[in-house]
């Protein structure tokens, strides 16, 4: 049926049953004509001389009274025709139940006789007043009126008697008393108590009256009657054949009311003729009130119900057939929609009682209206199953919602298990009706959206309400998922279910604890990221609404400041602000003085705190954090914020600042230590809070005097400011002063005198020359600092070179330098410091590099051409010494400048050759030189020698122009000596070679060295 459309019900009504006939269905659907027949036969055939009860004995809802209707009917038709006047009188006994029999009985039968009262009657209806006393009450309204008549009397009297005497106003006072005297007898009320007593208790009394009716009704009349009945207006009805009189729901009544009633039926109302008493009940039920009323045994009930009734028409069992055949018309009829199968199981049930069935349908017609139609498509037989079970087994229904796998249980052979909760009835019709479930027992939850309590949400199965309400996740997360993935379906419904419920607790104004609870559950929802962008905005629109919202925030804050902070967040985030608000108001509603601060708020705070972004963090809770920070600075230090920087604002960094004093190093939670925790919090990017931290620093802190005593203070002022430079990696300084003066005042010397009288030179860094991890303190600052301010360095030369030579320290303090060198930091003016450093290690290379290269200039940093040429002899002697390859390359490297390049040429070609071999990565290079300089290098004799071993041809080629002038310039030796060194010679200069050599008096070359010379020639000849 259409969910939307009017419903429309099924009449619990009695009805006259017409029997099928060629043209027509009828209405008799189950046969019940046979039992209006026995009944016409029966009034019939009964006796005229005596009163004659009959009873048609069938259950509640069987059609007893659409017997007796279509009963009536049919006498009534049949009387008219034979000219007949047969009259039907129904008592609902129910109805009066709660009044006298006798009276509201004879009350009914002269109503539908149509007598009027007669004396008799009235007598029966009516009582009699007796007055028994007289009580005198005083009316207290009416005595404040007489003494105030007093007053006002006795003024006019005395007014009287002064101003016209007293002759004349005595006779006034004479009528004022009189009529005082009335007025006094006024105030008095005389009440009557009476009683009123009906006339008439006799049971007699109600025989005689209901004879009396019934002898004018039956008596037949003459002509001459007739008339004269006509003239008094007698308008009762007259000469009656048959009265018939139906007691109706007798059996509905109390006990002793229903045993009354027959008693009375049988000994006052029994002897009258053509009286028939129609009793139609449920004999069992009546059976039963005469047990109770009597304390007799069943057997006792049987025997005074066979006196009673003359005779009793049964009305039998129904078949299955007839049952449906009756339940399917009344589908038809009404449209309700039921399938086959529904109308099967809902007349199997009810297979003795058409009244059940009615109601059971008009229940069915609003249940459907909680299902879709494609639902009751596939379910509707289970629907009416269960519906049958709440309604008929309502114990075994609240133990099947508990566990619905109880409905599953019922096989035949387990079916008398008494183990079962169920009961034996309940287990039979589930055996009979298992085809309509039996295969939902893997998909209960159908089971679990028919069984549900809620009339909204009626798929979501028992249980999972309630988890909605406490927040319960295991068990909504069972009802959403199988452990694998989410049912998308179930969640929206989920959604919906907590949507409903918000917005009922909303209207409702139950926000406490109803809304707060259910917040609970979205933000678990939440949490769980199973909202999207539309859910949100839902939920803001709701939250937007809420007048009290305040107060729901201030329920959740103090347990879930921080869930609910990052539900607020997310809501922000698609521009959603009304949560944001809400928790401000709350946060600026806290009193955070000293004597009423509480864990609970300053949590609430700071988690707010930590998860807002900029834009959220409104004033007022930026107010109450500085709040919180001045009573408990450690709390909110150790915690991360999104917006330090918003939280942790410079004014609060300079009160801080401010604050700190010389006795708070080496301590936590002092001001220097909370300045630190500030800036590992904000990473400021500017230095200025770091310059005028520095200045404060210096400030507080004692000079330099040489005393011992004070020198643990000052590395600990050293550590602490090393550690708070180190918390702002990323801030620079504008200005060299603040920075310059604290490194100054650390290295600052003294001279202290002896008891004899000798000075000496002493500083803070000499104090601590055998203490590695003081002196590293030194070094730390030295990075830091030229991390701060890259346009200088600050440490004296003094210092640096104590630093580079000690043992301790000296590498650590190259690859400090070295890094500087990386970061742009001039290092240059400690060239002094960095030759005293002997170690050839690689951050020592790197500073070399630093000083030797500049790219601004192609230019080496270092001006001294001596100071660049001792550190390329130390290198070099170094990898002539060991043969360090690493340091032959950087040379290599190095000599791409042309200046170091000269410099290293220069002391390349001081080296004897043995030395030059060792040297083979520079040699080559350095060869290139000699050989682009050759003239400038004719009379070094090794460098000659180097190129004829390695130089190129072009070289070599001019070295040989250089020993041919040797030969021709009186210098044969020098000459012959590099000829025995050349690796390469052409025809052409070989020739040139011999033809100078023959021109050369053999008394100078001799033979023997002409020999060689040749030799050698032909062992270099050009290939």
């Amino acid at each position: 049926m259409e969910q939307d459309s009017n419903i429309i019900f099924i009449p619990d009504e009695e009805i006259t049953l017409l029997q099928r006939t060629e043209n027509e269905t009828g209405n008799d659907l189950l046969n019940t004509s046979t039992y209006v027949d026995a009944l016409e036969r029966c009034i019939f055939s009964a006796p005229t001389d005596r009163t004659f009860t009959i009873g048609l004995f069938g259950e509640w809802g069987s059609g007893k009274s659409s017997i007796v209707k279509t009963a009536q009917k049919r006498l009534e038709a049949q009387a008219e025709l034979n000219r007949k006047n047969v009259k039907f009188v129904t008592y609902d006994a129910w109805k009066y139940a709660g009044d006298s029999f006798r009276r509201m009985f004879l009350f009914e039968l002269k109503r539908a006789l149509g007598f009027e009262e007669n004396e008799l009657m009235q007598r029966f209806y009516s009582s009699e007043t007796d007055e028994t006393e007289i009580k005198t009450n005083i009316n207290g309204k009416r005595v404040v009126l007489a003494v105030a008549y007093s007053i006002f009397a006795i003024i006019i009297l005395v007014l009287l008697g002064i101003i016209a005497g007293w002759k004349t106003a005595i006779p006034s006072g004479v009528a004022l008393v009189a009529l005082g005297f009335s007025l006094y007898t006024w105030i008095f009320d005389n009440l009557k108590v009476s009683i009123n007593k009906p006339l008439l208790f006799a049971p007699e009394q109600f025989e005689d009256c209901y004879h009396d009716m019934l002898n004018k009704a039956m008596k037949r009349h003459n002509w001459l009657q007739q008339k004269l009945h006509w003239v008094t207006k007698g308008r009762y009805n007259k000469e009656l054949s048959k009265l018939i009189i139906i007691i109706d729901n007798i059996d509905r009544c109390q006990p002793d009311v229903t045993y009354s009633l027959l008693s009375d039926i049988k000994s006052f109302l029994g002897d009258s003729q053509d009286v028939i008493f129609i009793v139609p009940v449920d004999v069992d039920a009546l059976r039963k009130h005469i047990v109770d009323t009597n304390k007799r045994s069943s057997h006792d009930a049987d025997e005074f119900l066979r006196k009673f009734f003359n005779v009793s028409i049964w009305i039998k069992s129904y078949q299955n057939d007839e049952m449906y055949d009756f339940t399917q018309n009344l589908n038809q009829k009404y449209s309700l929609e039921l399938n086959p199968t529904s109308v099967s199981v809902i007349s199997r049930e009810f297979a003795t009682n058409p009244r059940r069935i009615i109601q059971l349908l008009n229940n069915l017609v609003v249940e459907f209206t909680h299902y879709s139609q494609d639902f009751l498509g596939k379910y509707q037989a289970l629907v009416c199953l269960l519906a049958i079970i709440r309604e008929e087994y309502p114990d075994d229904m609240k133990l099947i919602v508990q566990n619905p796998v109880l409905l599953f249980d019922h096989d035949r052979d387990t079916i008398e298990d008494e183990k079962n909760p169920l009961s034996l009835d309940i287990r039979k019709l589930l055996h009979k009706t298992r085809s309509v479930f039996e295969n939902l027992y893997e998909s209960r939850e159908v089971l679990d959206q028919i069984i549900s309590n809620s009339n909204v949400f009626v798929e979501l199965p028992p249980g999972t309400e309630d988890a909605l309400y406490t927040s319960d996740m295991q068990a909504l997360r069972i009802f959403l998922s199988d452990g694998s993935t989410i049912d998308e379906t179930k969640l929206a419904l989920l959604k919906r279910c907590l949507c409903d419920r918000i917005k009922k607790a909303v209207d409702r104004g139950t926000y406490i604890p109803d809304l707060s609870n259910y917040m609970r559950t979205v933000i678990e929802f939440h949490k769980e990221e199973l909202y999207t962008r539309e859910d949100y905005e839902q939920l803001n629109n709701i939250i937007h609404k809420i007048d009290a919202w305040d107060n729901i925030v201030s329920d959740l804050m103090p347990k879930l400041s921080a869930d609910l902070s990052d539900l607020a967040v997310t809501l922000f985030g698609y521009k959603l602000t009304d949560l944001r608000g809400n928790i401000s108001s709350y946060i600026k509603s806290l009193d955070l003085t000293k004597e009423k601060l509480s864990e609970s708020k300053v949590n609430s705070v700071l988690n707010v705190c930590q998860r807002f972004t900029k834009q959220m963090l409104l004033k007022p809770i930026k107010d109450q954090f500085v709040s919180i920070y001045n009573l408990r600075s450690r709390k909110t230090l150790e915690q991360s914020y999104v917006e330090p920087r918003e939280l942790f604002s410079d004014e609060l960094a300079k009160k801080v600042i401010a604050e700190i004093k010389a006795d708070d190093f080496g301590f936590e939670e002092t001001a220097n230590w909370q300045f630190q925790q500030i800036c590992k919090q904000t990473n400021p990017q500017k230095g200025d809070l770091l310059d005028e931290y520095l200045r404060k620093v210096t400030e507080v802190m004692p000079d330099y005097s040489g005393d011992d005593s004070q020198n643990g203070l000052l590395i600990q002022v050293l550590t602490d400011v090393n550690m708070t430079i180190a918390a702002c990696p990323s801030a620079t300084l504008s200005s060299s002063d603040s920075i310059s003066g604290f490194i100054g005042k650390l290295q600052k010397m003294v001279s202290v005198s002896d008891r004899y009288g000798r000075s000496e030179k002493k500083s803070l860094y000499k104090a601590f020359a055998d203490k590695e991890e003081c002196l590293d303190q030194f070094i730390t600052l030295l990075r830091e600092s030229g991390k701060l301010y890259t346009a200088d360095l600050f440490f004296s030369e003094q210092l640096m070179t104590f630093l580079l030579t000690n043992e301790l320290v000296g590498k650590k303090t190259i690859s400090t330098l070295r890094e500087l060198t990386e970061s742009g930091c001039p290092v240059e003016k400690y060239v002094a410091s960095i030759a005293d450093y002997s170690t050839l290690s690689d951050p020592y290379l790197r500073v070399l590099h630093y000083c030797f290269n500049n790219p601004a200039t192609s230019k080496p940093r270092i001006e001294d051409s001596g100071w660049i040429k001792a550190r390329i002899e130390e290198i070099l002697n170094a990898v002539i010494e060991k043969g360090n390859e690493n340091l032959a390359q950087f040379l290599k490297t190095e000599s791409e400048s042309e200046t170091i390049n000269n410099v290293l040429t220069e002391c390349l070609s001081a080296l004897d050759l043995l030395d030059l071999e060792k040297l083979p990565i520079i040699r080559d290079k350095a060869v290139r030189t000699f050989e682009q300089h050759i003239e400038d290098y004719k009379d070094n004799q090794t460098v000659l020698s180097i190129i004829g071993r390695c130089g190129t041809k072009s070289g070599i080629h001019a070295l040989i122009r250089i020993i041919v002038n040797k030969l021709t310039g009186h210098q044969e030796a020098e000459a012959i000596e590099l000829i025995k060194t050349l690796r390469y010679c052409n025809a052409t200069d070989r020739k040139l070679i011999n033809s100078t050599i023959e021109s050369i008096e053999e008394s100078i070359i001799n033979q023997s060295s002409r020999e060689e010379i040749t030799q050698r020639l032909e062992e270099i000849k050009e290939t």
